[in-house]
């Protein structure tokens, strides 16, 4: 898993792109990264993890660094704490 720094979940789909700055910020709709570069990094990323993966005969892990989380927009990992699941079976 990585997180790229700058990016709020709606960086991604085409309406980062219709909504104005001043709305997408209000709303949230927009991070601080430029959504071109939200979309290469993450189009990227998938490029080169499904190469790794799937074994596709292709030139896409030249971005191998962005799945082992290193990338000048790029952490390992996530930025959000998850707390461990403390659950127990129900008997």
């Amino acid at each position: 898993m990585i997180t790229i720094i700058g990016t709020v979940h709606q960086s991604f789909p085409d309406f980062t792109f219709l909504t104005g700055s001043f709305l997408g910020k209000i709303f949230q709709l927009k991070g601080t990264i430029d959504p071109l570069t939200a979309i290469d990094i993450s189009n990227k990323a998938s490029l080169a993890f499904m190469q790794r993966h799937l074994g596709l005969e292709r030139d896409f892990d030249q971005w191998d660094p962005l799945i082992d989380g290193q990338g000048e927009h790029i952490i390992p990992g996530t930025n959000i704490h998850l707390p461990l699941s403390t659950s127990e079976p129900q008997q």
